[in-house]
């Protein structure tokens, strides 16, 4: 983007902010694009995506959407570590990839990492719906792979209550 409109500043007021409670390697993507992964214990990885790059509501897709797919490939290349590495891997997002408030190319594509790495993600957690509701994610043969939990919210809107879920996992493995 050009220099005077471009949301650099955001990234880095967020990483400032952030860099209290994540480590120094997770610089480099919250600058890029707001998104980065922790291992917070061995076998264990959380990647946090920055799901504004699905956004049909981010005018910025309609500017150069081809700049989002970088996000998708470091995802890719993120989820192939971790595989090889053995780790269960917790994705959080805010925009559910099935929602229809996410870009339909971007959330193909999502859906095809998570039947590509179905042994390796151990959860998908979002938000943005404000329902507490979950998305099943099916192989292209039509067989249940996966599936995202949507957490509802404290914020109200018309016809919705204010809720919360809190979510176990085993501990071993940390699936839920």
């Amino acid at each position: 983007m050009p220099e005077n409109i471009n949301t650099r500043w955001l990234y880095e007021q967020l990483y400032e902010q952030w860099s209290t409670w994540l480590p120094a390697d997770t610089k480099e993507t919250i600058l890029k694009g707001g998104y980065y992964t922790v291992s917070p214990k061995a076998g264990f990885r959380v990647i946090a995506l920055n799901n504004n790059d699905c956004y049909t509501s981010n005018w910025w897709l309609y500017y150069e959407g081809t700049n989002k797919i970088p996000q998708l490939q470091w995802l890719h290349d993120t989820l192939l570590a971790a595989e090889k590495a053995g780790e269960y891997v917790h994705i959080l997002g805010h925009i559910p990839s099935g929602d229809g408030s996410c870009w339909s190319v971007w959330a193909r594509e999502f859906s095809r990492l998570v039947e590509r790495f179905r042994n390796t993600i151990s959860g998908i957690f979002n938000g943005h719906s404000h329902n507490d509701e979950m998305l099943m994610y099916y192989s292209e043969k039509g067989h249940a792979i996966g599936v995202a939990w949507n957490g509802g919210a404290l914020t109200t809107y018309s016809d919705k209550n204010p809720n919360y879920r809190l979510y176990y996992v085993e501990a071993k493995s940390m699936v839920k």
